[in-house]
């Protein structure tokens, strides 16, 4: 009988993972869980590097608040890192966001083995108490965090029999008042567990908090749970009388790996720029396709005249074909210079059953007209046929334009949908029976009295068979406080999310109004303290279970209305089939310029991945520091949204990383998009599409093949 390889049973830990965690089952906190997120897997496979890499006598295990200490991308701790420990060939294997079982898991698989550390530091357990009051009480958490520390050790003295454990209590944190009795509880029985010998307890909060629990200043970073430079150099403080009785005096030379960094903070150096001209609005959708039939990218964007040669692409409705097995590229302009200049004028594309390409486009409400074109041959951009129109101007009154376009095909229904703004400024619908050669009017999705500038802003996801969901606001939020509302398209019938009939013809309607929908977020709902109003739709994504996921942006604490811009939050929207689950992701800051009072960096969820996100922010979600410019992070959640692990993509850019757009065409292959560089107006950019390409790594560790140096000592 052939043996099982590691990979395959890496793959199979994982799925078996993934149906708990679809059946809603928590593994408990002393049993081994994967992380399933692609840069928490390079990260796996950085840090088997690492471990054969150089001496270790010192190693330290936990999670962001041990890894950002010895970690390149945060520059500053690092150099107080090697104040502090160099001499005594110290290496870092913390890693964000982990719990006690994705610690568990990684040293189960690789990154402790074959090593013989005299001392092993370990701080863990803080995401394990989570962000939230536990359902099932402080002492009962308290309890799974120590059994699941318990097990930590366990494990490491299997291993390591002869290595002294430091086990460092659980940091205090101040961003959950319900926190900080289970970190106590936690902390109280770690010292009865600890004998002084193979195992020693550290707890250094009296000098992190008072005796009430609260933070003192200057210890802890804007979120109130990673420490600052002065932080850690109070562990250190505490940590070096113990590790020179252990090691003895610091050696004059380190031996250890060299550091190591968050795998995502690459990405910068890999950015491909895919059109050096171009920008996107967000209500059209899809802008990005992948056509699997000739493994290509298909990119969609609108050129400024202040962009590269901007006198003569002005205007320019742009679709770049990226093949990725080579790199090459190739720009078509399917509309030369449709003015004035818009990133709304975006058209949205669709790859035909037939294999030719379609895309539609209109003016920013400027005139009754929807644009397309269709390629002249299957999976080749190079040609396409004339431009068509449709006119609505029977369907508007006086005061009515078409905006936006968003493409779907119902394989069930062999029918075609486009959904645009024009009627009443409503969501409203076009159909065709031929792929988009012709279309014809559907009536009104939804409507609305006006208020103010339009009505509903939409987002919209599909299945692709027999069903298309939404998620839309009442009005615009720079005139209406809006709710968030969803529902879907199934049968000709219009439904409220959780499956009521509420319109039995919908291609045949005046619309009805959103407010009978299901609500997925109320206006002044409050999150961490925060009053959120003024809510706007970012992105609807259908992952491959058929799962929904959202992104909203809301302000927080504007108060009086209309008088603070400044405090933009990102809602992270889990749909469970009857509710939706609300979660504040990160803050977005200021708006982009003031006569747009809610335009933020926006951010978008991979629907291969649902747990994880990516982020255009001017304020660091790691720490909650303003940054210069906008920057692009990556954000991984393991409990639907209630808590973030946080990486970069890009950092000290020369100019802001806006509106990121995921494609993923299978679980380990995706483009990660956005525009990048200077914006102060939806028209007038200078701004290129740029991105990276990600390929996920497998992550197993191969069998060594030298035998074990003394203890101390690795052999590499």
């Amino acid at each position: 009988m052939q043996s099982l390889t590691v990979p395959f049973i890496f793959l199979l830990v994982l799925s078996v993972w993934r149906v708990s965690q679809a059946a809603g089952q928590r593994p408990p906190a002393d049993q081994p869980m994967p992380r399933s997120d692609v840069n928490s897997r390079e990260a796996h496979s950085q840090l088997l590097e690492k471990a054969k890499a150089g001496r270790i006598d010192l190693y330290f295990e936990g999670d962001s608040i041990v890894r950002r200490w010895g970690a390149t991308d945060y520059p500053e701790l690092l150099a107080n890192w090697s104040k502090n420990f160099n001499g005594w060939d110290a290496a870092d294997f913390g890693w964000g966001g982990d719990t006690t079982q994705n610690i568990l898991w990684r040293l189960a698989h690789g990154e402790l083995d074959d090593l013989h550390p005299m001392v092993i530091v370990l701080l863990a357990g803080t995401n394990n108490v989570g962000s939230r009051p536990p359902a099932e009480g402080a002492d009962a958490r308290a309890a799974e965090v120590v059994d699941g520390l318990k097990a930590i050790i366990r494990t490491m003295q299997a291993k390591v029999p002869r290595a002294t454990i430091i086990l460092t209590a659980v940091l205090p944190r101040n961003d959950n008042p319900a926190a900080m009795p289970i970190i106590n509880r936690i902390n109280e029985q770690l010292a009865g567990f600890a004998d002084g010998k193979r195992v020693r307890f550290l707890n250094i909060n009296d000098k992190l908090c008072d005796a009430g629990g609260k933070l003192l200043p200057g210890v802890m970073n804007r979120d109130k749970i990673h420490p600052t430079q002065k932080g850690y150099q109070l562990w250190a403080d505490a940590l070096k009388p113990i590790l020179t009785d252990l090691l003895g005096p610091r050696a004059p030379e380190d031996h250890a790996p060299p550091p190591t960094g968050d795998p995502a903070a690459r990405a910068a150096a890999h950015l491909i720029v895919f059109n050096d001209n171009g920008a996107w609005c967000w209500f059209q959708d899809p802008r990005v396709i992948h056509d699997p039939a000739n493994d290509t990218l298909l990119i969609a964007s609108i050129a400024s005249f202040e962009g590269k040669a901007g006198d003569q692409r002005a205007g320019d409705v742009d679709v770049v074909s990226f093949r990725l097995k080579d790199q090459t590229k190739s720009r078509v302009v399917l509309h030369h210079a449709l003015l004035p200049q818009d990133d709304h004028n975006t058209p949205a594309l669709f790859i035909r059953p037939d294999g030719r390409y379609l895309a539609m486009y209109s003016r920013h409400n400027q005139d009754s007209f929807s644009y397309w074109r269709i390629s002249t041959r299957p999976h080749d951009v190079s040609q396409w046929g004339p431009e068509r129109s449709f006119d609505w101007t029977p369907f508007l009154n006086k005061t009515n334009h078409v905006t936006y376009h968003n493409l779907f095909y119902l394989s069930a229904q062999k029918r075609t949908y486009d959904f645009s703004r024009a009627a009443n400024t409503d969501p409203t619908i076009l159909t065709s029976p031929d792929y988009g050669d012709t279309w014809e009017y559907g009536g009104k999705l939804l409507t609305n009295s006006r208020v103010g500038y339009v009505n509903g802003y939409t987002k919209y996801a599909s299945n692709g068979v027999d069903r298309i969901d939404f998620i839309t606001t009442d009005h615009h939020p720079r005139d209406f406080n809006n709710n968030i509302y969803h529902g879907y398209v199934r049968g000709g019938k219009l439904y409220t999310g959780d499956g009521i009939v509420v319109e039995e013809n919908v291609l045949h309607s005046q619309g009805r109004s959103q407010t009978a929908l299901t609500k997925v977020f109320a206006a002044g709902t409050v999150l961490k303290h925060a009053r959120l109003t003024h809510a706007w739709t970012v992105c609807l994504r259908r992952d491959t279970k058929g799962r929904l996921f959202a992104l909203l942006t809301a302000r927080a604490n504007d108060e009086p209305e209309n008088s603070n811009f400044s405090d933009h939050r990102l809602l992270y929207a889990a749909f469970d089939g009857g509710k939706w689950h609300v979660h504040e992701a990160a803050r977005l800051g200021a708006c982009l310029w003031p006569a747009e009072q809610d335009y933020t960096g926006l951010a978008d969820v991979d629907p291969a991945h649902p747990e994880v996100i990516y982020v255009s922010t001017p304020i660091d979600p790691r720490d909650g520091k303003p940054l210069k410019r906008h920057e692009i992070f990556r954000g991984t959640t393991g409990n639907d949204g209630e808590t973030w692990a946080w990486t970069a993509l890009t950092s000290h850019s020369p100019v802001d990383n806006l509106r990121p757009i995921v494609c993923s065409w299978s679980p380990s292959r995706r483009a990660i998009l956005w525009f990048r560089g200077t914006m102060n107006r939806s028209q007038h950019y200078d701004c290129a599409i740029v991105g990276i390409i990600e390929h996920d790594r497998q992550t197993t560790a191969p069998p060594r093949s030298s035998p074990p140096g003394k203890v101390g000592q690795s052999k590499g």
